[in-house]
């Protein structure tokens, strides 16, 4: 029994933040696509697709100076709070931002005076040039929101993580744009307002900073020996956070390079749209993370199979519903959102899809190799997964246009998670597939099936009421496919009746599901 209430309330903890970190990072998507489609209305496919790029291409410059050195500053501030050593804390914040600085500003400076060979030797696009040198700018403001936003998760203060590192970036860049739009100045207005956009979440980040961490953390600060420790036990965390930020943005950079303006702006336009899937599975990274630890600190064998199947059952339940969604109405919501001209990105749109719903499913088993202190077997699979992305966008790029890309990606996640299974089912006998989540997704595989008949027997000539009608129909047969095979269980039930207490609010329409 203490152990049963040990686990359910350990998957309340999970439950709870997750929540917080989903509607962050699912509000972020919203607001973030919302910004897309008005710069595409606004600039023009081509222009946008430029623009797009050389933002791209800043955040991919942004990540090979950061080193990874947030995934590891957060771990050590979480590491020394919990040893009551406030000043060892304050020297990994100020040693990582010391160490981080001068990188910052020198590749600032070879980025700007290299502009030319980027733009018109590198993409063969000199259109690009003034965009990428205005939103060069950005690299220090984009810095300073991922090195306060990992201050912020070692203090376990999530809201203020979830708005600097997700939700303000877009919020502060539709803010500007829009006051561009209204003031009527020029489509050159739109780097400015992303830029400026920049320039205040890095702003918010530093007032959130000092409002909500103890100033104990900052004097008589402790730096002997901050460097050594801060690379020699974590670098392959390091390296792996560095190679796993660059997913999608490989794609779009070696589409910059082989493809038109428009179809970069095609693709930067469905990216956005195929990254929806993995929401669910990334608002429980951060929790399942400190869950598994704990079971790996005294090897719980049963309780490791428990939380695994948990996790991916929970993770894919929710994430195969934004899955097939898309993949039945990608044509749709496509002419919808962004007009004729993008419709073309329809069946890249399902292939990048189905790579991050792969990610999604399988995504508990990367989590687990980093519970377990397994860091150089993460290393080796994301850079497999990046050594595997570059190859196959070079091979399929220049043929496939803007299906190699997606066929790229898709591919490249599916080698690099096939590698985390095998490597958990070596380790820790950890199977990968369960009778439940065959069934979860035949039941999805089936109600996706009756939408997609539903959209070709009655064609809509108002796509907003064809996604609508479709989208509602698969919900219920989803749903209540879900609930005549009895998916969920009482472990299940016990979690939703701890986070009812917890919030003092009854779950109506979660608990008939699951009962």
């Amino acid at each position: 029994m203490a152990n049963q209430n040990s686990y359910t309330s350990t998957i309340v903890t999970m439950a709870r933040g997750a929540g917080i970190v989903f509607f962050g990072i699912f509000l972020s998507r919203v607001i973030g696509y919302i910004l897309r489609i008005l710069l595409k209305h606004f600039l023009g496919l081509e222009m946008f697709g430029l623009l797009w790029s050389s933002f791209n291409v800043i955040e991919m410059v942004t990540f090979f100076c950061l080193l990874g050195i947030p995934a590891a500053l957060s771990r050590y501030i979480a590491f020394y709070k919990a040893r009551n050593h406030p000043r060892r804390v304050g020297g990994f914040i100020v040693a990582s931002f010391l160490y981080l600085l001068p990188i910052i500003c020198i590749v600032t400076v070879l980025l700007y005076w290299q502009t030319d060979y980027i733009a018109t030797t590198l993409f063969g696009k000199p259109d690009i040039k003034p965009f990428l040198k205005i939103l060069n700018f950005g690299i220090f403001p984009l810095a300073l929101m991922y090195f306060f936003g990992s201050i912020f998760r070692g203090f376990k203060l999530m809201p203020q993580m979830v708005f600097t590192q997700q939700l303000s970036r877009n919020i502060f860049m539709f803010a500007c744009l829009g006051v561009f739009m209204l003031l009527g100045v020029g489509k050159e207005s739109a780097v400015w307002a992303m830029l400026l956009g920049l320039v205040l979440t890095a702003l918010a980040a530093i007032l959130l900073f000092f409002r909500h961490v103890d100033k104990k953390y900052l004097v008589n600060i402790d730096m002997a020996g901050v460097f050594v420790e801060l690379f020699s036990y974590s670098w392959p965390l390091v390296f792996t956070t560095l190679f796993w930020n660059m997913s999608g943005r490989i794609d779009v950079f070696f589409l910059t390079i082989y493809e038109s303006e428009s179809n970069v702006g095609v693709y930067n336009a469905i990216l956005p749209l195929a990254q929806f899937v993995p929401v669910v599975m990334q608002s429980f990274t951060s929790i399942l993370m400190p869950i598994f630890s704990g079971i790996f600190a005294n090897y719980e064998k049963n309780a490791l199979y428990t939380m695994q199947r948990a996790g991916s059952k929970w993770i894919i339940a929710f994430t195969v519903p934004i899955f097939l969604l898309l993949i039945v109405f990608s044509d749709d919501i496509l002419l919808l959102l962004l007009g004729q001209d993008t419709v073309i990105g329809a069946t890249p749109l399902c292939i990048a899809s189905v790579g991050y719903f792969i990610n999604a499913a399988f995504g508990v088993f990367n989590i687990i190799l980093n519970a377990a202190g397994k860091t150089k077997l993460t290393l080796l699979d994301t850079s497999v997964y990046v050594a595997a992305n570059i190859l196959l966008d070079v091979l399929l790029i220049p043929r496939y246009g803007l299906v190699g890309a997606a066929v790229a990606g898709a591919l490249s996640m599916l080698i690099m998670n096939m590698l985390a299974v095998w490597q958990n089912y070596r380790l820790y006998h950890l199977k990968p597939v369960t009778g439940q989540i065959m069934r979860l997704v035949l039941i999805g595989a089936v109600a996706a099936g009756a939408s997609f008949i539903l959209k070709m027997a009655i064609p809509f000539h108002f796509d907003l009421l064809s996604i609508a009608v479709g989208s509602f129909l698969f919900i219920l047969l989803y749903f209540i496919g879900l609930k005549k095979i009895r998916i969920f269980d009482e472990n299940d039930l016990a979690i939703i009746a701890a986070v009812e207490n917890r919030i003092g609010k009854k779950l109506t329409l979660l608990r008939r599901m699951v009962e």
